[in-house]
């Protein structure tokens, strides 16, 4: 018995200290024709773009051409806030997003949603409200959000 619990404080141990190892990034760039906005008396739209794994898209002040070979798909559905009575002076939009990664693997294959404010800082945070693969995503927390050109941002969730 002294052994068995040994053996499993060991790979307690083990995932323990891994668990900074699995934070996890993701770019998200916008081609022309992602983005479909409803225009009425409130402003909605909705959006789908590639996602690439964290890294892969350099700060612009410029739009930047979006690389091949993604690795997932974002989608967005929102609701423009700015301006709003009880609105803070850097609230954008209201949003849900859903990110779809396509690993190569079972591990790294999965969705996450967040939820929550778009501001119009360079960065901000997200609600991380669901996952299907805790190595894609944890299934709760917080998200941060990274803006790297008008036309992309980087989303990074922690453990």
């Amino acid at each position: 018995m002294k052994k068995l619990l040994g053996y499993g404080f060991a790979a307690a141990l083990v995932l323990f200290t891994a668990l900074p190892a699995l934070a996890k990034s993701y770019d998200v760039c916008q081609n022309a024709g992602d983005l479909v906005a409803n225009v009425g008396t409130t402003i909605t739209f909705v959006a789908a773009a590639p996602v690439y794994p964290g890294g892969t898209i350099s700060s612009s002040v410029a739009d930047v051409a979006c690389p091949a070979n993604p690795i997932g798909t974002f989608f967005a559905q929102g609701t423009v806030v700015g301006g709003v009575g009880a609105s803070g002076p850097n609230d954008l939009a209201y949003v849900v997003w859903h990110f779809r990664i396509n690993g190569q693997r079972a591990f790294d294959t999965g969705a996450f949603d967040t939820s929550g404010l778009v501001e119009t800082t360079a960065m901000y945070t997200q609600t991380i409200t669901g996952s299907t693969n805790f190595f894609v995503s944890p299934p709760n927390g917080t998200a941060t959000v990274t803006n790297l050109a008008p036309n992309a941002f980087r989303i990074a969730v922690g453990f």
